[in-house]
This record gives structure tokens, C-alpha cells and sequence, in this order.
């Protein structure tokens, strides 16, 4: 595979975009008028700092009657964060108790009302480089999003 430029490959229901050495991932299980965005580029941070992992229904919908769920590779019913019932709920990856809230992507985000459901995470650590997935289901009917999300830690001026 070439890394130089976009690949693109296609399923019945996903598309795996790669902008560089970025993989992004977005799947949707219906035939909706929504995408997601999520940024085309790894977000570097350093150890101990906080990041916000942006990811957005476009256009804008509601979502705060929606299951938001973060999670990493593989550990999808032990999520980095759960929101549901119009709250965060207590179901979490240990690693990230107490480091992880639904954030706003930028001062002119609207949050949930305007489908920012993007994530806060605090303290970072070396075990948090990696990809971050978003899932999003509507209770009434089914509307799933997968969404990659990478995160460089950089320490001492040296990437990890």
C-alpha cells in the first residue's frame, strides 16, 4: 500500500480512508443524509496533558438522546466512555476512570444539542497512543459510526 497518497477502499457499508499514514474509518449501518467528521490528522500531545478528540454529526443533529460510546480496538463493552439515558454512565475501561468527559471540538461548538459529541481526555499516558473509535446509536432505530481517532504522545521533544 502506498502511505504517500489517499487509499481509499470501499465495503457494503464502510470506507476506510487513509490521508497520509492516518487511518480513518467511518461505517454506516443505514442509508442517512449524516456523515462524521473526525480531523485528518494524528493529534500530538505529550504526557500529562489533555486532549480533546474531536468528532461531529454533520450536519448538525441533536444528540443527546443518543448512545455515544468511545472505545479502543477490541473493547467495545469496555468503553473509554459511556453516554446514554442523557448521561455518562458508570461503565468504563478502568485506565480511563476520572480522565475522560464528552468535551466541546471548538468555542463555537454547540455540544450535544449541535452532534459534538467529542472527548476529553486527561492525564495522558503512554498506553493512550492509538486509535479511538465513536459509536452512535438513536434508540428508535439503528445508526452506527466508527470513527478512528489516532493519538501521538510525544515526551522530551522525542516522538514514542
Amino acid at each position: 500500500m502506498d502511505f504517500n497518497g489517499d487509499q481509499w477502499a470501499e465495503g457494503p457499508n464502510c470506507r476506510l480512508v487513509s490521508p497520509g499514514f492516518l487511518l480513518k474509518r467511518v461505517c454506516v449501518s443505514l442509508s442517512v443524509s449524516f456523515t462524521v467528521g473526525v480531523p485528518g490528522d494524528p493529534i500530538a500531545a505529550h504526557v500529562g496533558s489533555t486532549v480533546i478528540l474531536p468528532c461531529w454529526i454533520s450536519p448538525p443533529e441533536n444528540a443527546e438522546a443518543l448512545e455515544i460510546r468511545w472505545y479502543r480496538h477490541d473493547q467495545f463493552n469496555n468503553p473509554v466512555l459511556l453516554y446514554n439515558h442523557g448521561k455518562i454512565q458508570n461503565v468504563q475501561e478502568e485506565l480511563y476512570r476520572n480522565r475522560t468527559s464528552l468535551a466541546l471540538r471548538s468555542d463555537q461548538s454547540g455540544g450535544l444539542k449541535d452532534g459534538d459529541v467529542s472527548l476529553r481526555l486527561d492525564k495522558l499516558r503512554v498506553q493512550d497512543d492509538g486509535s479511538f473509535r465513536c459509536y452512535k446509536m438513536l434508540k428508535s432505530w439503528r445508526q452506527t459510526w466508527c470513527t478512528h481517532t489516532r493519538v501521538k504522545l510525544e515526551s522530551f521533544g522525542f516522538l514514542l
